[in-house]
């Protein structure tokens, strides 16, 4: 009897954030929306670039006007990328659209021959993709107040999933920096599978935390704590940015992460780096993959303001 490498297949498509043990869908974009994320540790919602909807929509009155592209390859035959636009047309308003999209191939199709021996007859594809459409409003000249709808499909071997949930943002300007509260599947609602089955969307809310201290040549610190249904442990995330020359053309940053492998958490040590001209900007990260958990990764995203 044919039987679906379906395990083999949720683990490398999801890259990192696998609940499949708990039943809880597959998030990509925990894996990161940017190089310029992962270098401060995965803090989400303080991004430069329109990448920023898909963490947090309370966080794109940083983006404005802008667009961004990202694209990587993980070991194990798992292609990842991300794009995304934004737009400002006043100036209380941005709203924005973006997608992630991972493809894992040449996943193998199976059955057991008379010597009860697995055998490959075929191969398959599995394609995720997520879809946010948002908005970021000026509630106060120090209050932001954020909503995006995320649409999200699936297509394993003959088996499609979809489904859809909601994503609010809250963004106060402080004295001491900037706070983001996000609570992303807000309803918690549900994959549904053409083969009767489902998978929930895990709820994750977090808070982060930018600050500009005034006594550490121009940089940038980083902080957040983020809860993920069916994780007992909150995940924390670390970064700082530096720019070392005083044109700012270049910024430098580290970050430490709890890194979702599956259903449990794994610490790592991200770094970055970004070249800024003008209204164009090359960014990269560093990180280990999570399909194979020792191997070391690069990424190079880019963004441009208009």
């Amino acid at each position: 009897m044919k039987t679906k490498a379906l395990i083999v297949a949720m683990i490398l498509c999801a890259g990192i954030g696998s609940l499949t043990a708990a039943r809880y869908y597959t998030d990509i974009t925990t894996v990161g929306t940017s190089a310029e994320m992962m270098g401060i540790g995965n803090v989400q919602g303080f991004s430069q670039q329109a990448s920023v909807i898909l963490e947090s929509p309370a966080g794109l009155s940083y983006a404005k006007n802008s667009f961004s592209g990202f694209y990587t390859s993980f070991n194990g035959g798992a292609d990842y990328m991300t794009s995304a636009f934004s737009f400002n047309p006043q100036p209380e308003l941005t709203i924005a659209i973006g997608a992630a999209y991972q493809r894992s191939s040449g996943l193998d199709v199976t059955s057991t021959n008379n010597a009860n021996e697995y055998v490959a007859n075929s191969q398959f594809d599995v394609d995720v993709i997520q879809t946010a459409i948002g908005v970021d409003y000026r509630l106060l000249d120090t209050v932001h107040i954020g909503a995006a709808w995320t649409g999200y499909a699936s297509n394993l071997y003959d088996i499609h999933g979809s489904g859809a949930d909601w994503t609010i943002g809250l963004r106060c300007q402080t004295p001491i920096g900037d706070l983001i509260a996000t609570g992303k599947n807000i309803l918690g609602n549900h994959i549904t599978f053409t083969d009767g089955t489902y998978e929930t969307l895990a709820r994750q809310w977090s808070i982060g935390y930018k600050s500009t201290p005034s006594y550490f040549f121009d940089s940038e610190i980083f902080a957040q704590i983020k809860h993920i249904d069916g994780i007992d442990s909150l995940a924390k995330n670390i970064g700082i940015r530096v720019y070392p020359l005083e044109a700012q053309i270049l910024s430098l940053s580290v970050g430490y992460k709890d890194k979702l492998v599956i259903s449990s958490l794994k610490q790592t040590i991200t770094a970055g780096a970004i070249l800024h001209l003008g209204s164009f900007s090359i960014e990269y990260g560093y990180d280990t993959t999570d399909v194979y958990q020792d191997a070391q990764q690069h990424y190079v995203s880019f963004g441009i303001k208009y």
